[in-house]
């Protein structure tokens, strides 16, 4: 059985670092580098999504799998689209027009812990007196 989840200092300092990480690569002047982050910080986000899944119970499981449920397509996607920035990195050169990752990432990352909050309350409707595991 998943052991309860609790507040440390550690976990407040990995949401920070994410947090920070990715406003940094959303607000990074387009390039092929900065598309990459974005697209490595969509997969690390929905890793972390899976994992809470494993690890906790009850209606933070429920968050987690409402979370990973936006995060997990688009970490496929993001796998998909991040081939091109992944070659001109490794070849060095930028390519000549702009890179738009930054446009559809910022608001499903936003989405996703909305998606699991309204997963806790849906779980809550149906099942108020009880917490599932």
């Amino acid at each position: 059985m998943s052991r309860r989840f609790q507040f440390s200092i550690r976990f407040l300092l990995l949401v920070t670092v994410g947090i920070a990480a990715g406003t940094a690569a959303v607000r990074a002047e387009p390039s092929a580098k900065s598309a990459l982050a974005v697209e490595c910080l969509t997969v690390a986000f929905a890793t972390v999504a899976i994992v809470g899944v494993k690890e906790t119970c009850g209606k933070l499981r429920t968050f987690w799998i409402g979370t990973a449920i936006v995060l997990g397509p688009l970490a496929i996607y993001a796998v998909q689209k991040s081939i091109f920035p992944l070659a001109c990195v490794l070849k060095t050169t930028e390519h000549i027009g702009t890179f738009d990752g930054h446009n559809y990432v910022w608001p499903l990352w936003c989405l996703a812990p909305a998606n699991g909050v309204l997963a806790v309350f849906i779980q809550w409707l149906f099942s108020p007196n009880k917490d599932s595991g």
